[in-house]
């Protein structure tokens, strides 16, 4: 037998540490959902993205990553709750366009 290939034991490996990955950036977003939207959605909106920006900025990356989950989530309902409101008031516009064509 050859002690040539032998090697000892490997001690465990920590496991390694967790990337949380980068915070992306939702300003611009929260802003212009906020401005051609709806305003009472865009706000908590604008207000999660700078709380992530600044938690990105002091170290506390988890923190940020949930904050820009957060921003993204209200710029969404923000922008999908302004196409609601547009859609039914381009609908209904055109709704009463078309009873004022028929003339009852």
């Amino acid at each position: 037998m050859s002690n040539e290939n032998y090697q000892p034991p490997q001690p465990p490996q920590p496991p390694p540490a967790q990337y949380y990955g980068q915070p992306t950036e939702h300003v611009p977003f929260a802003i212009l959902t906020t401005l051609f939207c709806c305003m009472p959605f865009g706000l908590p909106a604008v207000y999660f993205t700078a709380k992530a920006n600044g938690q990105k900025e002091s170290g506390n990356n988890a923190g940020a990553l949930e904050s820009a989950r957060k921003g993204k989530m209200w710029c969404w309902v923000s922008f999908g709750s302004g196409l609601v409101f547009w859609l039914l008031y381009v609908g209904l516009i055109g709704f009463a366009a078309m009873m004022e064509g028929l003339n009852f």
